[in-house]
């Protein structure tokens, strides 16, 4: 019901759950590493969508980091795509990828 029912470095996602591929009405602990601002060295703490872009909403909150790609939506104008957490690379990027009907 609460950050603080969740795993340290994790926040409370209100209605942000998934049941058989549509979304839910459950909340859900999502992934990441920070809650807060003051969490992160950058002095900054994002919401991100995850592979599927705005199509699955919010799935974590990360820190910004010093080897950051883009800082917001507006930096990936160029490919027409949105700024995410990448976490195969541990810091944020550009991602132009949408997954059709979701």
């Amino acid at each position: 019901m609460t950050d603080d029912d969740c795993a340290d470095g994790t926040v409370c996602g209100c209605e942000a759950g998934w049941i058989n591929g549509r979304r839910g009405d459950n909340n859900v602990c999502l992934a990441g590493n920070c809650q807060v601002n003051t969490d992160c060295d950058t002095g900054y703490c994002s919401p991100s969508y995850g592979g599927c872009g705005g199509g699955r909403g919010v799935v974590a909150y990360y820190c910004h980091t010093f080897a950051d790609e883009c800082i917001d939506d507006v930096d990936c104008a160029h490919i027409g795509g949105y700024c995410a957490f990448l976490p195969e690379h541990a810091r944020w990027g550009c991602n132009d990828q949408i997954c059709e009907g979701k």
